[in-house]
């Protein structure tokens, strides 16, 4: 997959993603293995499989594009994660979101606060 392609909505959406990764962070994990991307049409999530002592999430923690193609790729990110053991699935993003996923069943369950130090 040509991540380049996909290049503008990573980007955009890694500005409102706590500066974490930049574009070559997520291009190296895609490309090792360690983050998944999902696309469809000009849409883009990059997930990564989150282990915990007690279960195992499949975390969407970069997505961009446009919000019904983003709804309309979970059922298969679902399917797969499904397939790697995981027993949920998280998606990080900025609030205006949750409005779009609650008919896919999300519900928001905690927020994200952040300060430096």
């Amino acid at each position: 997959m040509n991540l380049e392609l996909y290049r503008p909505q990573i980007e955009a959406a890694l500005k409102h993603a706590g500066k974490t990764h930049n574009f070559e962070h997520i291009l190296a994990g895609v490309q090792d293995g360690r983050f998944q991307a999902w696309v469809n049409g000009e849409s883009i999530a990059i997930c990564e499989i989150v282990v915990y002592p007690l279960k195992k999430s499949l975390n969407v923690f970069i997505a961009g594009g446009k919000s019904k193609e983003l709804v309309e790729m979970l059922e298969s990110a679902e399917e797969w994660g499904r397939n790697q053991g995981c027993s949920k699935i998280t998606f990080a993003g900025r609030k205006g979101w949750l409005r779009y996923f609650k008919k896919s069943a999300f519900k928001q369950s905690i927020i994200f606060m952040e300060k430096s130090i």
